[in-house]
């Protein structure tokens, strides 16, 4: 249980790290173009992919080791379960605004404020791609001002949100399986380019 939270840790610092990436390219997306936020959504769905598959990779290639040491039989749902973590807490903090706000009656309040910021914060890994589903289902082109807007309200960015969380649960349960199996994947890629 320590090692899996530990890995949750691990997770949950590299999407805070993807989320001040996508907050920091803010004055890029400014000036977008048509291109640019598809760009920009394709980016950081791959960096917060490669972020979670690698670093369940590497616990997955040293739990091996210290399995090994201590005889411990393997647990390959490890990854899966640690992203499922990190999953839980960004649902919650999706929703949580909206459910206050229901509850409430009128959406006033420290904590209400408090959800509102996390949410936004917490759904930075995902903005662009989110923005851009938004422009693509609605027919509106993304202008810069129009990049971090209402973009909670579509239907289409929330399943965005939704699939991205998906694919993080998905490929971090992966990459520890791939990691603890030690199954070389670009190793051999590596050793031919070398060769010649």
């Amino acid at each position: 249980m320590k090692s899996m939270m530990k890995l949750s840790l691990y997770l949950f610092l590299r999407l805070v790290l993807v989320c001040i990436l996508a907050l920091m390219s803010i004055p890029v997306a400014r000036f977008a173009t048509d291109v640019t936020t598809p760009l920009l959504a394709i980016f950081y769905f791959l960096m917060i992919m490669y972020f979670f598959i690698f670093t369940a990779w590497s616990v997955g290639g040293r739990d091996v080791i210290k399995n090994n040491r201590t005889n411990k039989s393997p647990f390959l749902a490890k990854g899966f379960i640690a992203a499922f973590i990190i999953a839980a807490f960004l649902v919650i903090v999706f929703f949580m605004p909206n459910i206050i706000s229901s509850l409430i009656g009128s959406p006033s309040g420290f904590l209400y404020l408090v959800f509102c910021f996390m949410k936004l914060f917490f759904t930075f890994f995902s903005a662009y791609s989110m923005a851009w589903v938004h422009s693509i289902v609605s027919g509106i082109p993304i202008s810069g001002d129009e990049t971090l807007g209402d973009i909670n309200a579509s239907v289409a960015a929330t399943i965005a949100f939704f699939v991205i969380l998906l694919c993080c649960v998905i490929g971090a349960g992966i990459g520890y399986i791939v990691g603890y199996k030690q199954i070389k994947i670009i190793q051999p890629w590596l050793d031919k380019w070398k060769r010649e």
